[in-house]
């Protein structure tokens, strides 16, 4: 059976041969389970995408459209220096309950999970370490995406009763839905401050969500609230990574573990994966995209 990588790369070949060959000289960074975990989360995307009369070409033309908005944005960064949004307002109006711009780009950013070894490595580091935090009763994940994180967890954390998964954006939460079928989840379509849960969670996970706001220590105060004493947060965040939603700017790691400090967390265990095959230094240098993610825990209060 033709692997799904080598069919992605014949249609991008076609479509976008830059991508194609950038493709080709990621997989020798990917590990040996890479083909294993794209044939089943991805097999599941195509047997979705044909059960909706569509194909994994659909896939890929909107992962095309992804990679046009990211070459553009990034112009604007590095002639500016800034993301080019600033208000989550304009970006809400523009992006989340813009069903055409959320489809195609949430559709670009799951193929993009197992395409770009950053954005895999989040995934690898996030399924390999989930069962050390164990016992998990209750499980929250904000940000539905494209459901991949809620879907792993759902099968590693099998004794958890709770799964709620809480987004602002209907398109996104209508695709997790599609693709989490018969999987036990509650969906919210809300926005995290407005929902109100009536007890706390003992993981919770935040992936690739407080860039998209003007004040991330807003949402780590919220999560706060909302996650138990001895609870843990799964979080993701990039430095660098100009996209049509981003807003706020980390321009370095250590900007981001000064907000986990700041907020009252502390970290247990991080990765950093860097999007090219270049070091921490000289991504810092020519702006290149990082990805940040870590486990942390309420910092212990000194009595």
């Amino acid at each position: 059976m033709e692997s799904i990588i080598n069919r992605i790369i014949q249609l991008l070949r076609i479509k976008n041969p830059l991508a194609a060959k950038k493709l080709l000289n990621n997989l020798p960074y990917f590990d040996n389970r890479h083909n294993e975990f794209t044939q089943y989360y991805l097999g599941n995307y195509i047997r979705y995408l044909e059960h909706s009369g569509l194909t994994i070409d659909f896939g890929v033309n909107c992962y095309v459209k992804l990679l046009n908005d990211m070459m553009w944005q990034r112009a604007q960064f590095i002639e500016s220096g800034r993301y080019c949004n600033d208000s989550f307002i304009s970006v809400d109006r523009a992006v989340y309950d813009n069903k055409s711009v959320m489809e195609y780009h949430m559709h670009g950013l799951l193929l993009a999970q197992f395409l770009w070894p950053d954005q895999y490595q989040r995934f690898t580091f996030f399924y390999d370490h989930l069962r050390n935090y164990r016992p998990v009763k209750n499980y929250l994940e904000i940000g539905a995406g494209h459901g991949l994180y809620i879907s792993a967890a759902r099968e590693l954390l099998t004794d958890a009763e709770q799964f709620d998964l809480v987004d602002v954006s209907a398109t996104s939460l209508n695709l997790s839905k599609a693709l989490l079928e018969n999987k036990s989840i509650f969906f919210h379509h809300r926005d995290i401050f407005d929902f109100a849960p009536n007890y706390q969670y003992d993981f919770i996970t935040i992936g690739e969500v407080i860039e998209h706001l003007e004040e991330p220590m807003k949402m780590l105060n919220r999560i706060m609230a909302l996650l138990k004493d001895d609870g843990t947060v799964y979080l993701t965040t990039p430095v660098n990574a100009p996209m049509i939603d981003h807003i706020y700017l980390f321009s370095t790691i250590d900007e981001i573990r000064t907000l986990i400090g700041k907020s009252g967390f502390v970290i247990k265990e991080e990765s950093t994966a860097i999007s090219e095959n270049i070091d921490y230094t000289k991504a810092l240098e020519l702006k290149i995209p990082i990805m940040y993610a870590a486990f942390i825990k309420k910092a212990i209060k000194q009595t």
